[in-house]
């Protein structure tokens, strides 16, 4: 079966059952950019049904999908070419659990 379906205007997603063969897993997860903290929890509380399970932003909802949640600015920043402010922002993104927008631009700002 394949689902095809429109996202933000943009007509060019589809998705497929892979049936018996493959199952769900977490290896695909959809990124959510957020604007700010008030985002990110909003997201975090709609979402994640298994706390336990949340790492660097991402969450898990009651059906089993993955979920990134990520600041609006995050492609941005890893785009810079600055790699000591990439490799500090990664590393902090990489400690949390749940994302901090200070400490996340704290980060890449030291």
């Amino acid at each position: 079966m394949i689902v095809e379906f429109t996202l933000c205007g943009d007509d060019k997603f589809a998705t497929l059952n892979g049936g018996p063969y493959f199952q769900h897993s977490c290896a695909a997860s959809w990124m959510i950019p957020c604007a700010s903290q008030k985002e990110l929890d909003h997201y975090y509380s709609k979402l994640s049904t298994v706390p336990d399970a949340e790492q660097c932003g991402w969450v898990c909802d009651q059906f089993g999908v993955s979920w990134q949640l990520i600041p609006a600015n995050f492609t941005e920043y890893m785009r810079t070419g600055d790699t000591d402010k990439t490799a500090n922002l990664m590393k902090a993104i990489m400690d949390m659990k749940r994302l901090s927008w200070d400490a996340i631009e704290e980060a890449y700002n030291s």
